[in-house]
């Protein structure tokens, strides 16, 4: 069947899963709207993908890193996002002995205070604005934290730069959003390289420092891949919690007797969450890009294509997931998700995620019985196919 769908349509912002359900159904592989951008659909397809880098490279991340309506001083490399074999292997030994358990353990005590803190703040009985209010502050203690940036950088900067880089795209947009873009990023890049220099001089106990004393090849990092990992950092750690959280809400809004069962027995929120990753992953795609001629039964990818493997979907293949639009925080396989990518790049940070989650919702569900927000055709979800989420949140909490 040939289908072409559209994932600028304000039906895909609102509900992109009946759409996914639609062309998995009918045909797994194939070209969307914009750019005629060719996707991967069903969990088996997908987990080819992630797994057989030596058809599908990594270099499909430089359509959102390095596209070619971006000023070039504001080209990402993302350091091992978009890196193949083998110098993805050389790359991520450096970061992993970066982020060793060490200065992650340091962090529990910290995401307690911070969510206590800000759950306080929130039992008012006004409506509350959650992603500004509680989702930003309380992730970005964590990210503050580990890059060694508290009290320097304030929250609103962060959500901007943020919320500016989730319109990068293989597809070109509007000149004012170009600009908006190019502006956030040169201010972020001058940041962070601030805060290396000043690492330089003034060594801390955090992630810079340890990168700072790290080598690649035999080789100090320079400052370009420095301030390189640092940025993949706090997006990767900004948007799977953030995101994560919206959702949540709106889920506890949608569905009430989910929270209830939290609030009777918290040892359920782990599996709440790996559900929460297979049900709503914050990150909807991953991309990649074909270095030859690739078939999928009646469909052919031509070499040199950028490829969405929507891993968003790949979590609702009903061959794998049985009931699969129903959230079931017992689920037997739920860890089996693709939310945080396989096999060589999996995602670094997902058990600091998983942290960070589980302590916000600990908080969250003792100090909340009751979540009302809007429907969610009302809601403003963020303009993006590769992550999905909310950039505002209002809610009325009932203690």
């Amino acid at each position: 069947m040939s289908i072409n769908p559209n994932f600028e349509s304000k039906e895909y912002r609102i509900n992109p899963y009946s759409m996914y359900r639609s062309i998995r159904s009918n045909s797994p592989v194939c070209q969307i709207q914009p750019g005629n951008l060719w996707v991967v659909t069903s969990y088996k397809d997908v987990e080819f993908v992630l797994k057989r880098d030596d058809l599908f490279s990594s270099s499909g991340f430089k359509a959102i890193c390095k596209p070619d309506w971006l000023s070039e001083d504001c080209h990402r490399d993302m350091f091992v996002l978009a890196a193949d074999l083998p110098l993805h292997k050389i790359r991520r030994r450096t970061i992993n002995k970066a982020f060793i358990p060490r200065i992650i353990n340091q962090l529990t005590p910290l995401l307690h205070e911070t969510a206590e803190r800000l759950v306080n703040d929130l039992k008012n009985p006004s409506p509350i604005e959650f992603v500004h209010d509680f989702s930003y502050p309380f992730a970005g203690a964590a990210m503050a934290r580990l890059t060694g940036t508290e009290d320097t950088q304030n929250i609103d900067s962060i959500f901007e730069w943020l919320r500016q880089t989730e319109k990068l795209s293989p597809v070109k947009p509007s000149d004012a959003d170009i600009l908006s873009i190019e502006n956030e990023m040169r201010k972020q890049n001058d940041y962070l390289l601030s805060i290396i220099h000043d690492r330089k001089t003034n060594p801390r106990d955090d992630i810079v420092g340890e990168l700072l004393n790290a080598e690649l090849d035999g080789e100090p990092l320079t400052d370009y891949q420095l301030r390189n990992i640092l940025e993949l950092f706090l997006t990767a750690g900004f948007h799977t919690v953030t995101h994560s959280l919206g959702m949540a809400m709106i889920l506890f809004a949608r569905q009430p007797e989910i929270l209830q069962q939290l609030r009777k027995d918290q040892s359920r929120i782990p599996g709440f969450i790996e559900e929460l990753l297979r049900f709503y992953p914050s990150a909807q795609s991953i991309l990649r890009q074909t270095t030859e001629d690739v078939r999928f039964g009646d469909a052919t990818i031509p070499k040199g294509e950028v490829v969405l493997m929507i891993v968003a979907s790949a979590n609702r293949d009903e061959t794998v997931f049985e009931d699969p639009d129903t959230f079931d925080m017992h689920r037997s396989n739920a860890k089996a998700h693709l939310g945080f990518g396989l096999g060589i790049h999996n995602c670094i940070g997902s058990g600091l995620a998983r942290l960070e989650l589980r302590v916000a919702f600990e908080h969250l569900v003792r100090a909340f019985s009751r979540v009302n927000c809007a429907p969610d055709e009302e809601l403003p979800w963020i303009k993006s196919f590769l992550s999905r989420g909310v950039s505002s949140l209002r809610l009325q909490l009932t203690g």
